[in-house]
Protein backbone atom coordinates (compact mmCIF):
# COMPACT_ATOMS: atom_id res chain seq x y z
CA UNK A 1 0.00 0.00 0.00
CA UNK A 2 1.44 3.66 -0.71
CA UNK A 3 0.66 6.29 1.36
CA UNK A 4 1.64 10.04 0.57
CA UNK A 5 2.34 12.39 3.23
CA UNK A 6 1.99 16.28 3.14
CA UNK A 7 4.86 18.43 3.95
CA UNK A 8 7.37 15.48 4.04
CA UNK A 9 10.03 17.74 2.15
CA UNK A 10 13.72 17.33 3.91
CA UNK A 11 16.19 14.83 4.81
CA UNK A 12 15.22 15.02 8.53
CA UNK A 13 11.38 14.30 8.14
CA UNK A 14 12.26 11.45 6.01
CA UNK A 15 14.18 9.77 8.29
CA UNK A 16 11.69 10.61 11.55
CA UNK A 17 8.96 8.43 9.30
CA UNK A 18 11.26 6.18 8.64
CA UNK A 19 12.28 5.54 12.36
CA UNK A 20 8.83 5.95 13.45
CA UNK A 21 7.32 3.71 10.81
CA UNK A 22 9.63 1.37 12.38
CA UNK A 23 8.99 1.95 16.41
CA UNK A 24 5.14 0.79 15.29
CA UNK A 25 6.43 -2.33 13.21
CA UNK A 26 5.92 -1.38 9.76
CA UNK A 27 8.40 -2.73 6.93
CA UNK A 28 8.45 -0.41 3.54
CA UNK A 29 9.25 -1.54 -0.33
CA UNK A 30 10.31 1.94 -0.93
CA UNK A 31 10.71 5.37 0.26
CA UNK A 32 10.15 8.01 -1.67
CA UNK A 33 9.95 11.87 -1.79
CA UNK A 34 6.15 12.50 -0.74
CA UNK A 35 5.64 8.84 -0.31
CA UNK A 36 5.68 5.27 1.33
CA UNK A 37 5.33 1.56 -0.07
CA UNK A 38 4.21 -0.28 3.31
CA UNK A 39 5.14 -3.98 2.45
CA UNK A 40 1.60 -5.13 4.30
CA UNK A 41 -1.76 -3.69 3.67
CA UNK A 42 -2.46 -1.75 7.33
CA UNK A 43 -5.73 -2.00 8.62
CA UNK A 44 -8.14 0.65 9.04
CA UNK A 45 -7.04 1.02 12.93
CA UNK A 46 -3.28 1.01 12.11
CA UNK A 47 -4.34 3.63 9.29
CA UNK A 48 -5.44 5.67 11.95
CA UNK A 49 -1.90 4.60 14.84
CA UNK A 50 0.16 6.29 11.51
CA UNK A 51 -2.03 9.05 11.10
CA UNK A 52 -2.07 10.08 14.77
CA UNK A 53 2.21 9.92 14.56
CA UNK A 54 2.35 11.73 11.56
CA UNK A 55 -0.05 14.65 12.93
CA UNK A 56 2.21 14.78 15.83
CA UNK A 57 4.86 16.54 13.62
CA UNK A 58 2.91 18.39 11.81
CA UNK A 59 2.54 15.78 8.59
CA UNK A 60 -0.46 14.64 7.45
CA UNK A 61 -2.04 12.13 4.65
CA UNK A 62 -2.48 13.32 1.20
CA UNK A 63 -4.45 9.89 0.44
CA UNK A 64 -3.74 6.53 0.56
CA UNK A 65 -3.78 4.22 -2.27
CA UNK A 66 -3.69 -0.15 -2.33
Amino acid sequence: MKIYIKNMVCQGTRLLIIQELQRLGFKFRSFESGGIDIEKDPSQSEIELIDNVLNSFGLDFIFVRA
